[in-house]
C-alpha cells in the first residue's frame, strides 16, 4: 500500500475513533443511560466474550480468503477492491441492520 493510502487509512481510523468518544461522552453527559444491574452487566460480559471469539474466528480465515483470490488469478489491485467493498458494506449495513433487528426482532 502506498503511503498516501496508509495515511489516509490512519487519519480515517483516528478521526472515526475521536467521533466515536464524542458521541460516548455526549450520552454520559445527558443523563440518558440505562441502570447497569448486575444481571445486565453479565449479559453484556458474555454477549461481548462470544462475539469477540465469532470476531477473531472471521478475522483469521482473511489471510486464506486473500490466497484463495489469488489462486483464481485475480490481481492485487482488484483483491484490495474487493475487501475494500467488503468492509465498506459491512459497515455501512451494520447501523441499518442492527436498529432493524432492534426494531423488528
Amino acid at each position: 500500500m502506498e503511503g498516501g493510502h496508509l495515511s489516509f487509512f490512519i487519519g480515517l481510523g483516528i478521526a472515526l475513533g475521536l467521533l466515536a468518544g464524542v458521541l460516548a461522552l455526549v450520552v454520559e453527559l445527558s443523563g440518558n443511560q440505562i441502570e447497569q444491574t448486575p444481571a445486565l452487566k453479565a449479559f453484556k460480559f458474555w454477549y461481548l466474550a462470544g462475539w469477540g471469539v465469532c470476531a477473531a474466528a472471521d478475522w483469521l480465515q482473511g489471510p486464506y480468503n486473500y490466497v484463495l483470490c489469488e489462486d483464481y488469478g485475480y490481481e492485487r489491485d482488484v483483491i484490495a477492491q474487493i475487501f475494500l467493498a467488503g468492509f465498506v458494506v459491512s459497515g455501512v449495513a451494520s447501523a441499518f441492520v442492527g436498529h432493524l433487528a432492534d426494531r423488528f426482532g
